[in-house]
């Protein structure tokens, strides 16, 4: 009362104290404020206090107990529900860590509360007995070890101390003078307790330095882990990256190894880790069960550059830098064009078009004759239909009819796209627009309800006449995604290990998906 009898009037305190004293807790509630108590699986509330008020509480307490004293506030913010989940912890700090995650969610700065776990009992001292000098001086004579004196003055001298009973009486008369002024007695116990704090401190700063030592350790690793796998992923398609990969790995954890005490936890974690990597680099990896084979590398051909691929007009084509070829089924390069510098490819029975930073390019597949055919501006990517061309321009499409190539918008109302990145054509035009899927038919949107995972704003898409499917790689996730045209995922299949996915087409006749990426045209059999 006298310690809160200066708080301001105009100041809301919520204030809850607690004590232990023997077996028993003693709990004092300023206004309002909560106690919470978690005894084996039972969980409820135990104390509250009232408004304008101060409220007192007590009880014995069972060893392993857990008291959570709250603030109003605080459990204003959380149900009893949260309340009882965090509380499933073991230990106070973990406690702590599941409650303040729910509580900083929408605090107020008013929520305050602390958590303790009970150890067992503290025994009750026995009682001190008061002799009289004749009694004192006969105890003296007998073998009697469960006492000591306390004081020398004409009080105290005449007081006996009883020893706790769990001490071992025979350790103790060797260790103890029979005799212990109050001052020595004092000092003896300061002494114990000094040694019992600094031990305390020591171990509790070995505790955090090892947990701090931990979460480095952790960290350390996930910084590597993806990396490993995608090298792991990428070892049967292409070994020299993967082996890059590995040794900068193995070569950033014995830089860092030596950061952390031999024998914790934490470098025997790094040491596990930097093994596994080092199995890898020894060939001791997981014998490869992938789809995904090299299927042509352009640095040993005329076509030395691959960045785009299609099936369009029924022959493999592809491009890169200022050359486009036709590629047999074996993956020989059978024809060479020079082009400019290519953005997007596609292709008809007779000709392969080139989509550069300006304009596209149609190249005869007889005469290897190539013309500017019409210009474009900001052009994301393009594909055709026969010999009809369609380029995604900004958020619109137009479409380029031979043999003038005049430009024609397409959408036949006000539609505008949100974030396209790719278009892909049988008789209707999809649209992978802001993580979607969109369909469109002359010119107007139509239903197309896509199901599969969400897309990023660099995902590329393919599909020709007639295909069952559409064809959908996702250079960020590293993934393709076979959809049927009704919107279901039917398959994917990961790209793991690939660093740049620049195009993809698909042949589905022969069941297979190519994905160009970093320089290299991939197979998938599908």
């Amino acid at each position: 009362e006298t310690a809160v009898s200066g708080i301001p009037e105009d100041v809301t305190s919520s204030l809850v104290l607690t004590t232990v004293v023997h077996d028993a807790v003693y709990i004092v509630i300023v206004n309002q404020g909560h106690v919470i108590l978690k005894r084996k699986d039972a969980i409820s509330q135990i104390a509250q206090g009232e408004s304008a008020s101060i409220s007192t509480f007590s009880g014995k307490f069972e060893p392993d107990d857990v008291f959570l004293l709250t603030t109003d506030s605080f459990l204003k913010s959380l149900s009893m529900e949260r309340i009882k989940t965090g509380l499933i912890a073991d230990t106070p700090h973990e406690i702590s860590e599941n409650l303040a995650l729910v509580v900083h969610e929408n605090s107020t700065g008013a929520e305050a509360a602390l958590v303790v776990k009970m150890g067992g009992h503290v025994p009750k001292p026995v009682e001190e007995s008061i002799e009289t000098t004749d009694d004192l001086k006969s105890s003296k004579t007998e073998e009697n070890n469960d006492h000591l004196e306390l004081g020398e003055d004409t009080t105290s001298s005449d007081k006996r101390h009883a020893l706790p009973a769990f001490a071992s009486l025979a350790v103790i008369k060797k260790i103890v003078p029979k005799r212990l002024s109050k001052k020595q007695l004092i000092g003896a116990a300061i002494i114990v307790l000094l040694i019992v704090l600094g031990g305390g401190i020591l171990m509790e700063n070995n505790k955090r330095q090892s947990e701090k030592y931990n979460v480095s350790a952790a960290s350390l690793i996930a910084s590597h882990k993806n990396r490993y796998e995608e090298a792991l992923a990428v070892m049967s398609l292409n070994k020299s990256l993967a082996v890059e990969d590995l040794t900068q790995i193995k070569t950033a954890l014995e830089s860092e190894r030596n950061n952390f005490p031999e024998g914790s936890a934490a470098r025997k974690s790094i040491d596990d880790f930097l093994k596994e990597v080092e199995g890898a680099l020894g060939g001791n990896t997981p014998a490869a069960n992938s789809p995904v084979s090299v299927f042509f590398e352009g640095k040993d051909s005329d076509l030395k550059s691959v960045f785009f691929v299609t099936q369009k007009g029924g022959a493999l084509a592809a491009a890169g830098g200022t050359k486009a070829g036709i590629l047999s089924s074996s993956g020989s390069v059978e024809d060479t064009f020079d082009s400019g510098n290519a953005k997007a490819l596609s292709g008809s029975e007779d000709n392969i078009f080139i989509m550069t930073t300006d304009s596209v390019q149609k190249i005869s597949k007889d005469s290897g004759e190539a013309e500017d055919i019409f210009d474009i501006s900001s052009a994301k990517s393009m594909d055709t239909f026969g010999d009809n061309v369609y380029v995604l321009e900004g958020k619109t499409i137009n479409k380029y009819r031979p043999n003038a190539y005049a430009k024609e918008a397409y959408f036949t109302g006000d539609t505008t796209l949100t974030d396209p990145s790719s278009i892909a054509i049988d008789s209707s035009i999809y649209v992978v627009d802001d993580g979607k899927i969109r369909k469109f038919t002359r010119g107007a949107e139509d239903s197309f309800s896509y199901s599969g995972p969400t897309l990023s704003n660099k995902s590329l898409a393919y599909t020709d006449e007639d295909y069952a499917n559409l064809y959908v790689v996702d250079p960020t996730s590293k993934m393709v995604y076979v959809i049927d045209k009704s919107g279901n995922k039917v398959s994917e299949i990961s790209l793991k290990g690939t660093r740049t996915i620049t195009g993809i087409a698909a042949n589905e006749k022969d069941k297979k998906i190519y994905v160009a990426a970093d320089n290299k045209i991939y197979s998938i059999n599908f």
